[in-house]
């Protein structure tokens, strides 16, 4: 509880107290059926009858219906869409037993669950809480995941991710110098690192960005060397099936993925991007992971969600890459162009008027910096009066304020 009123609980830990709470609550109501395990029965049982089946059942109801809404709400808020997925889909996502879905349906919307019902799946439900959060934290993971990861902590998990991109990158490249990259003792050492990767992204949104955030930053996805125009198609082999394996593990891993590589285009500003060989590799990433099939659960999660999240951040970051990229994604759905389209091109046309005034001002400051020009009063006379013209200073009339007399 007090970890609770602090704020930044996470809902898996808020879950595990809700289900084990309901446990013990049954638990106090075997007691008091068996009057002979109190000190005083008597006593015991006219100061603290027993619960009803009723209040057991609703408890675990209570309890169960928090646990699963929680997590698809979670799932819902990710996608950020206007039509979002159904609860039966979110679970599908989160690899969610989907008979949960169904009994908390049933919980809800028609009478409430038989006791036995209820105490299976609140056992199933602590067990998947076990596999997919519990236990794949360790002592860095635990402060990242209260919310309280210190910049030390986050540094922690950038090294170990360096060390295991390198020993993957390395792998990989030892299976494909030895033609051995499609057998199945590869395929296995590739899942057991997107596993490590997933156990460090365990800890939290913080893990989880710091670990996406270092494939980008440290340049992992992009072939060395490599030149404006050329094909990173190799660096598409190379990766695929590690973040493949990683978003099958972690769901959310797909969408910090997105993000850290649309964060690179945040200085879209700055004069020769559509020069610059790493941004279109970053760019071509993106266009391969939201729109290729061949990504599979890549972004199997929420492909339109994070479509759409890119076309956000296209709008709000205008710029040579963000524009081809949004135009790539609306020219491929429908969908998205009738809600999209508009404020993408708003945000084109505010662009260029920016530029435009910032080359007008810039102009303007140029020529204030520059010499005085100065030319001389020349002799030419003046078609009307005769007389010599030149330049002269102006008297302007004095500014004062309506109502005032000058």
């Amino acid at each position: 509880m007090t970890w609770k009123l602090r704020g930044n609980l996470p809902h898996a830990v808020d879950s595990t107290a809700l289900l084990i709470d309901a446990q013990l609550h049954h638990h106090h109501h075997h007691h008091h059926q068996n009057p002979s395990q109190a000190p005083n029965p008597g006593i015991q049982q006219q100061q603290q009858p027993a619960n009803s089946q009723f209040s057991l059942r609703a408890v675990y109801t209570a309890a169960f219906t928090r646990f699963i809404t929680g997590f698809c709400d979670i799932g819902r808020a990710r996608e950020n869409r206007l039509d979002p997925s159904s609860m039966l889909e979110i679970a599908r996502q989160i690899s969610l037993p989907e008979e949960f879905v169904a009994l908390r349906h049933e919980a809800t919307h028609e009478e409430m669950p038989s006791l036995r019902r209820l105490v299976r799946a609140t056992e199933e439900g602590l067990g998947w809480l076990w596999r997919v959060y519990w236990s794949r934290l360790d002592d860095v993971d635990v402060g990242l995941g209260a919310g309280e990861g210190r910049g030390d902590d986050v540094e922690v998990v950038k090294d170990e991710a360096r060390k295991l991109f390198k020993g993957f990158r390395s792998l990989r490249r030892e299976a494909f110098r030895g033609k051995m990259h499609a057998s199945a003792k590869h395929l296995a050492d590739v899942q057991a690192v997107a596993s490590e990767c997933s156990r460090l992204c365990a800890g939290g949104k913080m893990a989880t960005d710091a670990v996406a955030g270092v494939l980008v930053e440290d340049k992992f996805l992009l072939p060395s060397n490599r030149e404006l125009g050329q094909s990173i198609q190799g660096a598409f082999v190379m990766w695929d099936g590690l973040l493949s394996g990683i978003c099958e593990e972690m769901f959310e891993f797909s969408s910090a993925l997105v993000q850290a590589l649309l964060s690179s285009f945040a200085d879209n500003f700055s004069t020769g991007a559509e020069h610059d060989a790493d941004k279109e590799a970053m760019y071509l990433w993106l266009l391969h992971l939201s729109t290729d099939p061949a990504t599979g659960t890549i972004v199997a999660t929420a492909k339109q969600s994070l479509q759409s999240e890119a076309i956000k951040f296209c709008c709000l970051h205008p710029g040579y890459w963000t524009q081809k990229l949004a135009e790539n994604l609306l020219e491929r759905n429908d969908e998205l162009k009738d809600v999209w389209q508009e404020l993408f091109v708003a945000s084109i046309l505010r662009n260029d008027a920016e530029v435009a005034d910032a080359d007008a001002q810039m102009d303007e400051e140029s020529l204030s910096s520059a010499n005085p020009l100065r030319i001389p009063a020349q002799q030419l006379p003046d078609n009307i009066g005769g007389s010599f013209v030149g330049w002269q200073r102006s008297t302007l009339i004095t500014k004062t304020p309506i109502g005032i007399i000058a």
